[in-house]
């Protein structure tokens, strides 16, 4: 076996693993995944980010709105202690959607740096005006 043979054999096996892995924890959701338009880049996205696989290991739910922009956190009064984790979950969903969207060619190299900027601008934001509402 040439040498790159066998390196696209490995890479076959890891995404093989994976997509089974991501099938085996929500049928449903991984299906849904892959009749989504982008579905078709889910390999690619698996192959090229471990971070990617392990978020959609650990929340397979987040499958059924691959390919979808992730709805904005809902940041209440009274409910700051969730605020972290509420932006903390949308911002790990909108960092897959970007390299998803990096892998399946949509987005140029600027495209996805000007989304990771506005991704952590529009993070911020929600904080303050959360923050600030709060205050009236």
């Amino acid at each position: 076996m040439t040498s790159d043979t066998q390196w696209q054999s490995e890479l076959d096996g890891l995404i093989d693993s994976r997509l089974r892995s991501l099938g085996e924890l929500d049928d449903l959701a991984f299906h849904a995944a892959m009749a989504h338009p982008l579905g078709c880049h889910l390999p690619a996205l698996l192959a090229v980010s471990d971070y990617a696989f392990e978020q959609l290991r650990r929340h397979p739910d987040w499958l059924v709105a691959l390919g979808d922009a992730p709805a904005p956190p809902d940041l209440r009064a009274g409910e700051e202690a969730r605020w972290p984790d509420q932006l903390r979950v949308w911002r790990h969903q909108r960092s897959i959607d970007l390299i998803l969207r990096d892998v399946a060619g949509i987005d140029r190299v600027q495209d996805t740096l000007r989304g990771s900027s506005e991704q952590a601008e529009l993070c911020c934001q929600w904080a303050l005006d959360a923050l600030y509402a709060g205050d009236g």
